[in-house]
Protein backbone atom coordinates (compact mmCIF):
# COMPACT_ATOMS: atom_id res chain seq x y z
CA UNK A 1 0.00 0.00 0.00
CA UNK A 2 1.38 3.41 -1.07
CA UNK A 3 0.52 6.66 0.82
CA UNK A 4 1.34 10.06 -0.77
CA UNK A 5 2.14 12.91 1.67
CA UNK A 6 1.41 16.31 0.07
CA UNK A 7 3.77 19.22 0.64
CA UNK A 8 3.56 22.97 -0.10
CA UNK A 9 4.80 22.46 -3.63
CA UNK A 10 4.89 19.79 -6.25
CA UNK A 11 8.50 19.03 -5.48
CA UNK A 12 7.68 18.69 -1.78
CA UNK A 13 5.30 15.76 -2.19
CA UNK A 14 6.41 12.52 -0.56
CA UNK A 15 5.21 8.94 -0.74
CA UNK A 16 5.14 6.25 1.93
CA UNK A 17 4.78 2.56 1.08
CA UNK A 18 3.25 0.30 3.78
CA UNK A 19 3.84 -3.42 3.40
CA UNK A 20 0.74 -5.59 3.12
CA UNK A 21 1.83 -7.72 6.06
CA UNK A 22 1.81 -4.64 8.28
CA UNK A 23 -1.66 -3.66 7.12
CA UNK A 24 -2.95 -7.06 8.16
CA UNK A 25 -1.53 -6.62 11.71
CA UNK A 26 -2.93 -3.07 12.34
CA UNK A 27 -6.14 -4.27 14.02
CA UNK A 28 -4.18 -6.37 16.46
CA UNK A 29 -1.84 -3.46 17.24
CA UNK A 30 -4.83 -1.14 17.78
CA UNK A 31 -6.44 -3.60 20.13
CA UNK A 32 -3.24 -3.93 22.11
CA UNK A 33 -2.96 -0.13 22.38
CA UNK A 34 -6.51 0.13 23.62
CA UNK A 35 -5.90 -2.58 26.26
CA UNK A 36 -2.66 -0.90 27.35
CA UNK A 37 -4.35 2.49 27.63
CA UNK A 38 -7.17 1.02 29.67
CA UNK A 39 -4.83 -0.76 32.03
CA UNK A 40 -2.75 2.35 32.48
CA UNK A 41 -5.87 4.44 33.28
CA UNK A 42 -7.11 1.81 35.71
CA UNK A 43 -3.74 1.69 37.46
CA UNK A 44 -3.60 5.46 37.74
CA UNK A 45 -7.18 5.64 39.02
CA UNK A 46 -6.62 2.91 41.61
CA UNK A 47 -3.40 4.49 42.71
CA UNK A 48 -5.13 7.85 43.07
CA UNK A 49 -8.10 6.29 44.86
CA UNK A 50 -5.73 4.59 47.31
CA UNK A 51 -3.75 7.79 48.08
CA UNK A 52 -6.71 10.15 48.68
CA UNK A 53 -7.95 8.59 51.99
CA UNK A 54 -4.38 8.63 53.38
CA UNK A 55 -3.98 12.29 52.54
CA UNK A 56 -7.34 13.16 54.09
CA UNK A 57 -6.54 11.22 57.24
CA UNK A 58 -3.20 12.96 57.49
CA UNK A 59 -4.84 16.35 57.04
CA UNK A 60 -7.48 15.53 59.64
CA UNK A 61 -4.81 14.33 62.08
CA UNK A 62 -2.86 17.55 61.62
CA UNK A 63 -5.99 19.67 62.20
CA UNK A 64 -6.91 17.66 65.30
CA UNK A 65 -3.43 18.15 66.73
CA UNK A 66 -3.70 21.88 66.06
CA UNK A 67 -7.09 22.07 67.75
CA UNK A 68 -5.80 20.03 70.69
CA UNK A 69 -2.92 22.47 71.19
CA UNK A 70 -5.28 25.44 71.01
CA UNK A 71 -7.69 23.79 73.44
CA UNK A 72 -4.86 23.03 75.86
CA UNK A 73 -3.61 26.60 75.65
CA UNK A 74 -7.12 27.92 76.23
CA UNK A 75 -7.58 25.60 79.19
CA UNK A 76 -4.31 26.71 80.74
CA UNK A 77 -5.20 30.36 80.18
CA UNK A 78 -8.61 29.85 81.74
CA UNK A 79 -7.01 28.07 84.70
CA UNK A 80 -4.52 30.90 85.17
CA UNK A 81 -7.33 33.47 85.04
CA UNK A 82 -9.37 31.45 87.54
CA UNK A 83 -6.42 31.30 89.90
CA UNK A 84 -5.79 35.02 89.44
CA UNK A 85 -9.45 35.76 90.27
CA UNK A 86 -9.25 33.47 93.29
CA UNK A 87 -6.10 35.21 94.53
CA UNK A 88 -7.71 38.63 94.02
CA UNK A 89 -10.79 37.49 95.91
CA UNK A 90 -8.62 36.21 98.76
CA UNK A 91 -6.78 39.53 98.86
CA UNK A 92 -10.06 41.46 99.09
CA UNK A 93 -11.25 39.18 101.86
CA UNK A 94 -7.98 39.74 103.77
CA UNK A 95 -8.36 43.51 103.43
CA UNK A 96 -11.94 43.24 104.64
CA UNK A 97 -10.75 41.32 107.70
CA UNK A 98 -8.20 44.02 108.47
CA UNK A 99 -10.86 46.70 108.07
CA UNK A 100 -13.13 44.81 110.45
CA UNK A 101 -10.30 44.55 112.98
CA UNK A 102 -9.71 48.30 112.79
CA UNK A 103 -13.43 48.95 113.17
CA UNK A 104 -13.58 46.69 116.22
CA UNK A 105 -10.65 48.48 117.86
CA UNK A 106 -12.23 51.86 117.12
CA UNK A 107 -15.50 50.69 118.64
CA UNK A 108 -13.72 49.65 121.82
CA UNK A 109 -11.47 52.72 122.00
CA UNK A 110 -14.34 55.14 121.41
CA UNK A 111 -16.63 53.18 123.78
CA UNK A 112 -19.36 52.93 121.16
CA UNK A 113 -22.34 50.62 121.26
CA UNK A 114 -20.96 47.19 120.35
CA UNK A 115 -24.43 46.02 119.36
CA UNK A 116 -24.72 48.70 116.69
CA UNK A 117 -21.13 48.41 115.50
CA UNK A 118 -20.60 44.65 115.43
CA UNK A 119 -17.56 43.80 113.32
CA UNK A 120 -17.27 40.25 114.61
CA UNK A 121 -20.41 38.90 112.96
CA UNK A 122 -20.95 38.79 109.24
CA UNK A 123 -24.26 40.08 107.85
CA UNK A 124 -26.91 37.39 107.41
CA UNK A 125 -26.38 35.45 104.18
CA UNK A 126 -27.30 32.09 102.71
CA UNK A 127 -27.30 29.92 99.60
CA UNK A 128 -26.58 26.42 98.33
CA UNK A 129 -23.12 24.93 98.65
CA UNK A 130 -21.65 24.98 95.14
CA UNK A 131 -18.14 23.72 95.81
CA UNK A 132 -16.01 22.37 98.62
CA UNK A 133 -12.86 24.25 99.70
CA UNK A 134 -10.73 21.63 97.96
CA UNK A 135 -12.46 22.02 94.64
CA UNK A 136 -11.32 24.43 92.01
CA UNK A 137 -13.09 27.76 92.09
CA UNK A 138 -15.52 27.76 89.20
CA UNK A 139 -17.41 30.60 87.60
CA UNK A 140 -20.57 30.10 89.64
CA UNK A 141 -18.66 29.71 92.90
CA UNK A 142 -16.58 32.78 92.13
CA UNK A 143 -19.67 34.89 91.45
CA UNK A 144 -21.28 33.67 94.69
CA UNK A 145 -18.17 34.52 96.67
CA UNK A 146 -18.00 37.94 95.02
CA UNK A 147 -21.66 38.63 95.84
CA UNK A 148 -21.15 37.68 99.49
CA UNK A 149 -18.03 39.82 99.70
CA UNK A 150 -19.92 42.75 98.21
CA UNK A 151 -22.62 42.37 100.85
CA UNK A 152 -20.03 42.32 103.63
CA UNK A 153 -18.21 45.34 102.27
CA UNK A 154 -21.46 47.32 101.95
CA UNK A 155 -22.36 46.45 105.54
CA UNK A 156 -18.92 47.45 106.84
CA UNK A 157 -19.01 50.69 104.86
CA UNK A 158 -22.36 51.55 106.43
CA UNK A 159 -21.05 50.87 109.94
CA UNK A 160 -17.84 52.79 109.36
CA UNK A 161 -19.77 55.72 107.89
CA UNK A 162 -22.02 55.86 110.95
CA UNK A 163 -19.00 55.53 113.23
CA UNK A 164 -17.18 58.32 111.41
CA UNK A 165 -20.18 60.63 111.65
CA UNK A 166 -20.68 59.79 115.33
CA UNK A 167 -17.02 60.38 116.14
CA UNK A 168 -17.04 63.61 114.13
CA UNK A 169 -20.09 64.87 116.01
CA UNK A 170 -18.46 63.85 119.25
CA UNK A 171 -15.25 65.61 118.25
CA UNK A 172 -17.14 68.78 117.35
CA UNK A 173 -18.99 68.63 120.66
CA UNK A 174 -15.74 68.11 122.56
CA UNK A 175 -14.12 70.97 120.68
CA UNK A 176 -16.95 73.28 121.72
CA UNK A 177 -16.90 72.10 125.34
CA UNK A 178 -15.02 74.40 127.73
CA UNK A 179 -12.38 72.23 129.42
CA UNK A 180 -8.75 72.48 130.45
CA UNK A 181 -6.26 75.15 131.45
CA UNK A 182 -5.87 78.32 129.37
CA UNK A 183 -2.09 78.33 129.96
CA UNK A 184 0.45 75.56 129.68
CA UNK A 185 2.73 76.93 132.38
CA UNK A 186 1.96 78.54 135.73
CA UNK A 187 -0.09 77.80 138.82
CA UNK A 188 -3.39 78.96 140.27
CA UNK A 189 -2.69 82.00 142.44
CA UNK A 190 -6.27 83.06 143.16
CA UNK A 191 -9.55 81.14 142.99
CA UNK A 192 -13.15 82.02 142.21
CA UNK A 193 -15.19 83.59 145.04
CA UNK A 194 -14.71 86.00 147.94
CA UNK A 195 -11.15 87.24 148.60
CA UNK A 196 -9.18 90.20 149.83
CA UNK A 197 -8.63 92.59 146.93
CA UNK A 198 -4.85 92.60 146.20
CA UNK A 199 -4.80 96.37 145.55
CA UNK A 200 -7.35 97.86 147.97
CA UNK A 201 -7.18 95.08 150.60
CA UNK A 202 -10.95 94.99 151.08
CA UNK A 203 -13.13 91.89 150.71
CA UNK A 204 -14.44 91.59 147.15
CA UNK A 205 -15.87 88.85 144.94
CA UNK A 206 -13.41 87.47 142.43
CA UNK A 207 -15.26 86.32 139.29
CA UNK A 208 -12.48 84.24 137.81
CA UNK A 209 -9.36 82.17 138.41
CA UNK A 210 -5.86 83.69 138.24
CA UNK A 211 -2.90 81.76 136.79
CA UNK A 212 0.47 83.13 137.77
CA UNK A 213 2.72 82.64 134.72
CA UNK A 214 5.83 84.24 133.21
CA UNK A 215 5.31 87.14 130.83
CA UNK A 216 5.12 85.90 127.25
CA UNK A 217 3.48 82.57 128.14
CA UNK A 218 0.99 81.47 125.47
CA UNK A 219 -2.73 81.84 126.27
CA UNK A 220 -4.92 79.25 124.48
CA UNK A 221 -8.66 78.94 123.93
CA UNK A 222 -10.27 76.34 126.17
CA UNK A 223 -12.94 75.63 123.54
CA UNK A 224 -13.74 76.40 119.92
CA UNK A 225 -15.84 79.46 119.28
CA UNK A 226 -16.11 82.98 117.87
CA UNK A 227 -14.18 85.98 119.22
CA UNK A 228 -16.74 88.57 120.36
CA UNK A 229 -14.24 91.02 121.89
CA UNK A 230 -10.50 91.62 121.52
CA UNK A 231 -9.26 94.91 122.93
CA UNK A 232 -8.41 96.81 126.12
CA UNK A 233 -10.69 97.52 129.10
CA UNK A 234 -9.71 99.56 132.19
CA UNK A 235 -9.80 96.75 134.76
CA UNK A 236 -9.09 93.82 132.45
CA UNK A 237 -6.34 95.38 130.38
CA UNK A 238 -5.91 93.56 127.05
CA UNK A 239 -8.67 90.96 126.99
CA UNK A 240 -10.10 88.38 124.61
CA UNK A 241 -13.71 87.18 124.91
CA UNK A 242 -14.92 84.07 123.05
CA UNK A 243 -18.48 82.83 122.63
CA UNK A 244 -18.97 79.05 122.57
CA UNK A 245 -21.95 76.73 122.12
CA UNK A 246 -24.67 76.16 124.74
CA UNK A 247 -24.50 79.79 125.93
CA UNK A 248 -20.91 79.64 127.25
CA UNK A 249 -18.45 82.53 127.10
CA UNK A 250 -14.81 82.65 128.25
CA UNK A 251 -12.61 85.66 129.03
CA UNK A 252 -8.81 85.91 129.04
CA UNK A 253 -7.52 89.13 130.64
CA UNK A 254 -4.37 91.13 131.58
CA UNK A 255 -2.65 90.03 128.36
CA UNK A 256 0.43 91.80 127.11
CA UNK A 257 -0.83 91.21 123.56
CA UNK A 258 -3.95 89.88 121.85
CA UNK A 259 -3.38 87.66 118.81
CA UNK A 260 -6.97 87.50 117.52
CA UNK A 261 -9.66 90.02 116.65
CA UNK A 262 -13.44 90.18 116.92
CA UNK A 263 -15.17 87.88 114.44
CA UNK A 264 -12.33 85.35 114.24
CA UNK A 265 -13.13 81.66 114.46
CA UNK A 266 -10.81 79.94 116.91
CA UNK A 267 -10.24 76.28 117.69
CA UNK A 268 -9.75 74.58 121.01
CA UNK A 269 -6.09 74.89 122.03
CA UNK A 270 -5.37 77.74 119.59
CA UNK A 271 -3.02 80.47 120.80
CA UNK A 272 -5.06 83.65 121.19
CA UNK A 273 -2.94 85.93 123.43
CA UNK A 274 0.24 86.33 125.48
CA UNK A 275 0.41 86.55 129.27
CA UNK A 276 1.14 90.03 130.65
CA UNK A 277 0.20 92.44 133.44
CA UNK A 278 -2.02 95.05 131.80
CA UNK A 279 -5.03 96.64 133.45
CA UNK A 280 -5.68 96.31 137.17
CA UNK A 281 -2.89 93.84 138.00
CA UNK A 282 -0.03 93.45 140.44
CA UNK A 283 2.10 91.15 138.29
CA UNK A 284 2.33 88.86 135.31
CA UNK A 285 -0.65 86.52 135.31
CA UNK A 286 -3.78 85.48 133.40
CA UNK A 287 -7.29 86.18 134.66
CA UNK A 288 -9.68 83.51 133.33
CA UNK A 289 -13.49 83.71 133.52
CA UNK A 290 -16.33 81.40 132.43
CA UNK A 291 -19.88 82.69 131.84
CA UNK A 292 -23.02 80.67 131.14
CA UNK A 293 -26.08 82.46 129.78
CA UNK A 294 -24.58 85.81 130.78
CA UNK A 295 -23.76 84.84 134.39
CA UNK A 296 -20.28 84.12 135.73
CA UNK A 297 -19.68 80.57 137.02
CA UNK A 298 -16.81 78.92 138.83
CA UNK A 299 -14.15 77.99 136.21
CA UNK A 300 -12.59 75.26 138.41
CA UNK A 301 -14.92 72.38 137.34
CA UNK A 302 -14.16 73.17 133.68
CA UNK A 303 -10.44 73.43 134.34
CA UNK A 304 -10.42 70.13 136.23
CA UNK A 305 -12.28 68.37 133.41
CA UNK A 306 -9.31 69.04 131.17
Amino acid sequence: MRIILLGSGASANRSLTIPNSLLKSLPVIGLLLIVAAGYTGYSIARSSAGDMPDELVQAWATEIKTLAVKTSDLSLENERESRAYAMRLAELQARLLRMEAVGERLTQAAQLDAGEFDFDSAPAMGGPLTASPDEELGTTAFIDELDQLQIQIADRERQLFLMERLLLNRSVAEEALVTGKPVGKGYISSRYGQRADPIEGVNRFHRGVDFSAPKGTAVVATASGVVTWAGRKPDYGYMVEIRHSDGYTTRYAHNSENLVKAGDLVKKGQKIAVVGSTGRSTGSHLHFEVHQDGKSVNPMPYIQQG
